[in-house]
């Protein structure tokens, strides 16, 4: 059994939906399943009767997107095996939160990474010790082929007798590559584990929000949430990421050349962008579980950025440090779930007004 409700700011999607099946009381009974909120898959249930209630009416519906628009609505969908509505009790919905400001966001992003992390630093069990071994191991092997590939590359680019300009040139050249190098080997090796022992993760994160929200990682644990689409969701994300680190790389080799400023604004560019990558890395769980496919990661996660970059930029930069880094993602895995209870979900309070 099964509540969620969502506060709209984004157009709703909902396959197989009809609007001329609207009844007066703007309730909706599908014959199928709800396949889809935010795309194609934020809810996903096998449940045999589901209801959509709108609080307010649609303002319009695109028959082209198979949209329902529904600006500042509040949306609840409810699932039950009898047909019959689920309870509202506390913790037993989902309510995304509005999105943040870039102030707000970083600010609200980075308190949640020192208040998470500073509690899981407290609480650190097996779980932490098996995560941190296996990244540790892994994070060894990549960042070891990321240098010793880079230097291969360097010393065939410059031959045996470079001239100084060209030397000069592939100096310059191997900042930004490097700085690639140093922020995503970590980032690939997190990757690795993630999808070869997801439970590690999934335990670190239950075990801390059990500590804020109980009735919320009740109700999440029990979910089935995408399920075995859950491994090809995770790998078209990280192969999105990868494609995104591959584009900035591409700008940052230009940049690069820019005397002073070229330097620190690709290293500023690289952390951005790895934070983001790893703050959503460390809502995997949250996703999986909330079964939000691929495309409604991406408008969530863009939606709460800031928050995003300001939880993850300290993390990431202690784990471009080799050797030390490993032993910060089980604690930024931890810390995930303060950042999804003071972020990503409003808080019962404020679910109540």
């Amino acid at each position: 059994m099964q509540s969620v409700r969502y506060q709209s700011r984004y157009p709703l999607s909902l396959e197989q939906l009809n609007p001329h099946k609207f009844t007066s009381k703007r309730i909706l009974q599908l014959r199928t399943p709800v396949t889809g909120l935010f795309g194609s898959g934020i809810l996903a249930t096998k449940h045999t009767k589901t209801s959509l209630h709108l609080r307010k009416r649609c303002t319009s519906w695109d028959a082209g997107a198979n949209q329902l628009k529904l600006p500042g609505a509040s949306i609840s969908v409810r699932c039950s095996s009898t047909g019959q509505e689920a309870s509202e009790a506390n913790g037993d919905e989902l309510v995304l939160a509005e999105p943040e400001s870039l102030a707000s966001g970083v600010l609200k992003g980075f308190a949640a990474a020192l208040q998470g992390g500073t509690a899981s630093i407290n609480t650190a069990g097996g779980a932490y010790k098996n995560l941190t071994a296996a990244v540790f191991a892994t994070s060894l092997l990549m960042d070891a082929g990321g240098i010793y590939s880079l230097n291969l590359l360097t010393e065939s680019l410059l031959g045996s007798d470079p001239d100084i300009l060209w030397l000069a040139f592939i100096a310059v050249l191997k900042v930004p590559v490097f700085g690639t190098v140093i922020f995503i080997s970590p980032l690939l090796a997190v990757f690795a584990v993630q999808l070869a022992l997801p439970l590690l993760g999934e335990s670190l994160f239950f075990g801390a929000l059990k500590e804020i929200r109980p009735s919320r990682a009740e109700v999440l644990e029990r979910s089935g949430g995408l399920g075995p689409r859950g491994i090809s969701v995770a790998v078209s994300r990280i192969l999105m990421f990868l494609k995104w680190q591959f584009g900035l790389l591409v700008i940052s080799l230009p940049i690069g050349f820019v005397p002073i400023f070229g330097p620190i604004l690709t290293a500023g560019a690289q952390l951005t962008l790895s934070s983001y990558i790893f703050g959503w890395e460390m809502l995997d769980v949250w996703c999986d579980k909330n079964a939000f496919d691929l495309e409604g990661q991406k408008r969530i996660m863009k939606g709460q950025k800031w928050a995003l970059i300001g939880f993850a930029a300290p993390y990431t930069l202690l784990l471009a440090i080799p050797i030390f880094g490993p032993f910060t993602v089980g604690i930024a895995q931890s810390a995930a779930a303060r950042l999804v209870t003071s972020v990503m979900e409003k808080s019962e309070g404020e679910v109540e007004q």
